[in-house]
């Protein structure tokens, strides 16, 4: 009677939870508010761009675009706060978010400059400034790691104003302290989605690193060259005024590169808090020597005519954050301007409690064009509550041309000239980025006793000898030279050589096989276990004296008839290798690394060894014979034998540093 109460109450309680789940579901979608609007100027009703609507004291938020047009989803946890909407040089506008209940159109009212004795401030005193700003940065911004949600787009125009196409997609970025600058952002693709219009768009091309926008293309988290006090001799400075941004005060700084005749490769302006002497906004573009120096860059591999890009920062608990960046690009054909690239990056929401960096598994590359994983486009729907950038007037269009029900069956059947690298088709920078080399000392415990050695070897009429006494050692250092190619983040193949660094030594052994990687932390800079599994083939060997030739002679079925000979005496095995790998990122492409492997031999031949030394390099030959071979006679301290009296501890360690792309 009990068993049959304690179910029927058991399932009660399971419908009763599925029914409070699909409740709560409910009113978590109804209670999503979406506030759109337009933000004009109040003077000549033109659209501003890329202001700032947030959800003031939270770091939700989004930016108008280019027609001025926003739109914003704010969750219900916020339905009682302000929405706050500002932009240098304007009055900022603040409403009750719970009242507003239609499409808003903001009129903003602009700050004339203020004009005085700051104009005439001496050029040493306005680098004074400058340099007190750059010091302030990890005082003025996070000094802690965030993590930004934002939504990116990349496009492609013709001189037309035609889409070729679009990718977009949601992300998260897990950003170090901005007391550090070389440390790369981790990104996380959450939602990704790309259309092309295959009659606009021939460009046989896509792009990469887009998405890493908020770390990598963040100027003041990586000391850009006109902010940087190192540069200020490439830039003249120039204190244009002070507006306001938010009711405070703020400098409005240009420089430029006086028509070239100085080492700087950029010109605009930036925006610095009178108070707190932050950074706020930042504007530039290449100088023509700037574009001739970019477009000579062998990565770029475009002839570029104009790059320009814009930085906004948000403020957030006493602390700016990157908030939205876009950058323009023309590029030619001959002398003919034929593409405009538009990257476009915007922080819709800050967390900096309770952060975690990304998951080895989750990360992209910096290599991934994301773009080729993407979604084709339907509905605006697809982001579901997540905020993203209006699409302009221009794109509105044309999608709906391109998505109307009687053309739509008839373009999508047609393809663009692009073809998705997939497959053995891959293209040969993938392959190269999915690589990386290392470099390193590698500790052998070979060891012998110092002892005489007095071989013979007979051939026909020739007789060969070698009567010498050979040092005593208990260890070699040896370089370590090894390549991988990751198949994906968890497993890679692996090829590696190791040649002695000393005269008396011959060793060579060349190991190849796959490990597997297990992330032991996550911070910033990852420490990862690699375990690996390698055969290996070693030869270890002493070497004697040059020895002069003046015969041709056949050696371990060669024929030999090199003046400059070198013998060693020794041992070649086969086995396999286990091997202990602790990798630590140290910084953007190198990696650190200290490694200990156990050989497990299969075989061991003992052997003499020979090596040509003279004559052309490319044919050169090496040879052995075995050490029990009838034709040679081996003596080791006056007793006749067949070893070689060289040992080897199966251990070995070495240490070093690895490149990756």
């Amino acid at each position: 009677m009990n068993i049959m109460l304690n179910k029927i109450l058991y399932i009660k309680k399971s419908i009763f939870l599925f029914l409070l789940l699909i409740v709560n579901y409910s009113i978590g979608a109804q209670t999503l508010k979406v506030i759109s609007g337009k933000i004009i100027d109040s003077k000549d009703n033109l659209p501003i761009p890329f202001v700032h609507i947030q959800v003031k004291g939270t770091g939700v938020g989004t930016i108008s675009n280019k027609n001025g047009c926003f739109s914003l989803k704010i969750p219900a946890i916020h339905h009682e706060k302000k929405l706050l909407v500002s932009f240098i040089g304007y009055e900022p506008f603040e409403s009750e978010i719970k009242s507003i209940n239609k499409t808003l159109q903001i009129k903003l009212k602009s700050i004339d400059y203020q004009i005085g004795e700051v104009i005439i401030m001496p050029d040493s005193t306005l680098l004074t400034l400058l340099e007190k700003a750059f010091n302030k940065i990890p005082e003025n911004f996070p000094d802690f790691p965030t993590s930004l949600t934002g939504f990116y787009r990349e496009s492609v125009k013709t001189t037309n104003n035609d889409y070729a196409y679009f990718s977009e997609a949601v992300t998260q970025t897990y950003k170090s302290s901005y007391k550090k600058s070389n440390v790369p952002g981790q990104v996380k693709i959450i939602k990704s989605l790309i259309n092309e219009f295959p009659k606009i768009d021939s460009l046989k091309t896509r792009f990469y690193g887009g998405v890493f926008e908020a770390s990598n293309g963040d100027v003041v988290l990586r000391r850009g060259s006109y902010i940087n006090p190192k540069n200020f001799k490439n830039y003249s400075y120039t204190l244009e005024g002070i507006t306001k941004f938010n009711d405070n005060e703020v400098y409005i700084i240009s420089f430029d590169t006086k028509n070239d005749s100085l080492s700087g490769t950029l010109e605009g302006r930036f925006y610095l808090d009178k108070a707190s002497l932050a950074y706020i906004y930042l504007e530039y573009q290449l100088t023509p020597k700037g574009l001739k120096k970019f477009s000579s860059n062998i990565s770029i591999k475009r002839n570029v005519k104009m790059l320009k890009k814009t930085i906004n920062y948000v403020k957030l608990r006493d602390k700016w954050h990157f908030k939205h960046s876009k950058s323009t690009e023309h590029f030619l054909k001959g002398n003919h301007i034929i593409w405009v690239k538009e990257d476009e990056y915007l922080t819709t929401k800050v967390q900096i409690d309770s952060v975690k960096p990304i998951s080895l598994g989750d990360r992209l590359e910096y290599g991934d064009i994301f773009s080729e994983k993407a979604k084709d486009y339907y509905s605006d729907d697809y982001w579901e509550e997540y905020n993203v950038l209006k699409k302009d007037s221009l794109l509105d269009k044309q999608l709906k041309m391109l998505y109307d029900t009687t053309q739509s069956k008839k373009i999508l059947t047609q393809k663009t000239k692009y073809k998705k690298k997939t497959g053995k088709k891959n293209s040969f920078l993938k392959t190269i980025l999915n690589m990386s080399f290392g470099y390193g000392l590698s500790y052998y415990p070979v060891y012998a006793d110092k002892g005489i050695y007095n071989i013979n070897y007979h051939n026909s009429d020739e007789i060969i000898s070698l009567n010498e006494e050979l040092d005593a050692f208990r260890y070699s250092m040896n370089l370590l030279i090894q390549i991988n190619y990751d198949l994906n983040y968890r497993w890679s193949l692996n090829f590696a050589i190791t040649s002695s660094l000393t005269s008396k030594l011959n060793i060579e052994t060349y190991d190849i096989g796959a490990s597997y990687r297990i992330l032991l932390n996550k911070r910033i800079k990852p420490l990862i276990l690699n375990l690996s599994l390698l055969y290996s083939y070693n030869c270890f060997a002493r070497n004697f004296s040059t020895y002069e030739n003046n015969n041709k002679f056949d050696f371990g079925n060669k024929t030999i008839d090199a003046q400059k000979l070198l013998f060693a005496i020794g041992y070649n095995s086969g086995g396999i290798k286990p091997k202990v790998n602790l990798e630590y990122k140290f910084k953007r492409r190198i990696w650190l690394y200290i490694s200990s492997s156990y050989y497990i031999p299969f075989f061991t031949k003992e052997k003499l060894f020979l090596k040509e030394k003279s004559g052309i390099v490319l044919t050169r030959k090496n040879a052995n014979i075995s050490l029990a071979d009838e034709l040679l006679n081996v003596t080791y301290d006056g007793i006749h034998t067949t070893k070689s009296h060289m040992n080897f501890h199966n251990y070995s360690i070495s240490l070093g540093f690895i490149l990756r792309f």
